[in-house]
């Protein structure tokens, strides 16, 4: 805690001048919000995510989103995306449904997403989409299934672990076998943005 002078007052009456104090918290600095330590610590298991990250906790000025869902890396040795691509096309050719067969209306990791979310009850399929990261890994694509801005407590409601289990099986039958672990990863909106960017409250660091 420190004690800054927020301004100087006078009495008109005695022409006698007070000082007034104002107690001005300050948060110890944290190397957790730095982008470069998110980079190089990322993905985050679903429970392990730092609160600082959640906007929700506000323990930190205006934090990069985090994203958490099923990495889709490049095929081994894809040069030109050519097997990559031809694995998305074999898990949309064994969804049952027909229209999201269909190539002329969706694209493979569309459909694919669309397809789990038609097969799950509840409100929260709108969340699930395919979307880009910002690392550096060989990740193609991210199965997004929850997002760090969308909750107001800084942690993960009960039922994304549960949206978890099935999707991966969803996946798993659409012949995807070797499914990693979902986890939490950098969206790519923080991709141009250098290491040193800073996120604690009072950092000379500034976005524009």
């Amino acid at each position: 805690m420190s004690i800054q002078r927020a301004t100087t007052l006078v009495d008109e009456r005695t022409a006698q001048t007070t000082e007034k104090y104002i107690l001005i918290p300050v948060l110890p600095y944290n190397e957790k919000l730095r982008l470069g330590y998110m980079r190089r610590n990322q993905p985050f298991p679903l429970d392990k995510l730092p609160e600082e990250y959640y906007p929700c906790s506000r323990k930190s000025d205006r934090p990069p989103d985090f994203v958490f869902g099923f990495p889709l890396r490049y095929a081994e040795g894809d040069q030109d995306l050519t097997r990559t691509a031809a694995k998305l096309y074999a898990m949309q050719d064994k969804i049952p449904d027909e229209d999201l067969r269909n190539r002329t209306k969706y694209g493979p990791t569309r459909a694919i997403a669309k397809y789990i979310s038609e097969s799950i009850d509840g409100d929260f399929i709108d969340y699930i989409s395919p979307c880009e990261v910002d690392t550096d890994d060989d990740i193609y694509i991210l199965f997004r299934l929850f997002a760090s801005y969308i909750p107001t407590s800084p942690s993960p409601p009960y039922w994304v672990e549960q949206l978890a289990k099935i999707a991966k099986d969803i996946l798993r039958e659409l012949g995807w076998d070797d499914v990693e672990e979902p986890g939490w990863y950098l969206d790519v909106m923080s991709k141009a943005t250098e290491d040193y960017a800073d996120y604690n409250f009072g950092s000379s660091w500034r976005r524009y």
